[in-house]
């Protein structure tokens, strides 16, 4: 999970509850100052755009 700490439409401690009550495997991912969709946003340059990509080529039906 990725998540903003400045997120204005799901605050971060919702986003955190959330992470915490998920199964594993699991991960977070805190983007400082970041509203709700900055993690793509060019000021971070590719410090997310990797972490998102990888996550999107994951084998998801290979045994965990």
């Amino acid at each position: 999970m990725l998540h903003g700490d400045a997120d204005q439409i799901v605050p971060f401690n919702q986003g955190r509850s959330l992470y915490d009550q998920a199964a594993q495997p699991r991960t977070f991912i805190c983007v400082p100052g970041g509203r709700h969709c900055d993690a793509v946003d060019l000021r971070h340059g590719d410090t997310y755009r990797k972490i998102i990509l990888d996550f999107f080529a994951q084998d998801i039906s290979a045994p965990q």
